[in-house]
């Protein structure tokens, strides 16, 4: 649900529940109890012709591990090529689940993050680019569950011609906990690719690329 009062106001109220996430491959992340969706609330308002903020209340009824979490943004736009957009996001989890390691209850956490992005986009010269930057900060009760998550995206597409386009893009995590090398986490995938896309030919794509996991 929707509610524009004014061009510069816009308020959203949504549930969402996806069918799929109650399980996983390893079957290490089951759901346990009532998938009951998330409940998201909403609103963004442009101050002026280059300043937009947001708020976002998000309510996750994952079975028995709740959270709930808080998300500030600020959008800063100078000029039709270049966008800013800072985000700040503080939220706990409470997870009443047994670790089946000690038999115990395990502790609730809570996270903070920060994230920065910047995006370029120029339709004369037909080039599109984006990077982000983002930390993830969760601690425990009992220091069993403190991580530190470093997360970094880019991805670019240049238009080299009518026919051409040059496509790049990179996703980077590392995560790291207190509880142990077990527990880290790193994660890179970056690609480059070449693709021939001809105008006066609808029926030929392809597509050169190279993928590093």
């Amino acid at each position: 649900v929707t509610y524009d009062p004014t061009a510069d106001d816009h308020y959203y109220l949504g549930y969402r529940l996806d069918p799929s996430r109650a399980f996983d491959l390893d079957r290490s992340h089951d759901l346990v109890g009532t998938d009951r969706g998330a409940i998201v609330l909403g609103a963004r308002r442009r101050i002026d012709d280059t300043v937009s903020a947001y708020a976002e209340n998000n309510y996750d009824l994952f079975g028995r591990r709740r959270s709930l979490a808080q998300t500030y943004g600020v959008v800063y736009t100078p000029d039709a090529l270049w966008t800013l957009d800072a985000g700040f996001e503080a939220g706990i989890i409470r997870d009443d689940t047994i670790d089946p390691a000690t038999g115990l209850q395990r502790p609730d956490f809570r996270r903070y993050s920060g994230s920065l992005a910047l995006g370029y986009n120029n339709e004369e010269e037909g080039i599109n680019a984006r990077i982000r930057g983002e930390g993830r900060f969760e601690s425990g009760d009992d220091g069993s569950r403190d991580r530190n998550t470093y997360l970094f995206a880019a991805g670019m597409s240049w238009k080299t011609s009518e026919d051409w386009r040059l496509l790049a893009n990179v996703d980077a995590v590392v995560s790291k906990a207190d509880a142990g090398a077990f527990h880290d986490g790193d994660y890179v995938e970056a690609s480059i690719g070449y693709a021939y896309r001809p105008v006066d030919n609808n029926r030929l794509n392809a597509l050169f690329k190279y993928t590093f996991l």
